[in-house]
């Protein structure tokens, strides 16, 4: 008898049947991927503009014969933030020479509210006039601010 050449679906359908289906797979990636991704990042913003905080500067004095360095630490963030540390250290030739460090046990007590600005004191450092120096502060958090200076008696 007669004999067709049918292969049951055209080629062109096959094919449109073929791009449909991996462009819904891409989309279903596509769109569970960028969950995870979307979380993460905005997780990272909120630490990030949560805790921030700035140096608004410095006074050196002496209190009987006790060099005192007061650093004015200003919380701009939108919670309060807990201090770890507080340091100044004199630089020479991009190496750490000398290092006044505050007293840990104190500062890991002092709490800034948003908005508040805080004193920060180190004792027992002596600054040389006219050298340049920086002052670190770092919070439990991990965030780190610093202040360089020169200093001018």
């Amino acid at each position: 008898m007669f004999r067709l050449n049918r292969y049951g679906i055209e080629t062109l359908v096959a094919v449109i049947l073929l791009i449909m289906i991996v462009g819904a797979v891409a989309t279903i990636l596509y769109l569970w991927l960028s969950q995870y991704t979307s979380i993460s990042t905005s997780q990272l913003q909120t630490t990030a503009i949560v805790e921030d905080f700035q140096i608004d500067g410095y006074n050196y004095t002496y209190l009987a014969n006790t060099p005192i360095l007061t650093i004015y630490v200003h919380n701009t963030g939108i919670t309060p933030i807990q201090l770890s540390i507080a340091y100044v250290a004199y630089y020479l030739n991009n190496s750490i020479v000398d290092k006044c460090i505050n007293d840990t046990q104190w500062i890991r007590d002092v709490i800034i509210q948003p908005g508040e600005v805080q004193k920060v004191l180190i004792k027992n450092c002596n600054l040389k006039d006219q050298e340049t120096y920086v002052i670190v502060v770092v919070t439990t958090r991990g965030t780190l601010r610093s202040f360089v200076f020169t200093y001018t008696s």
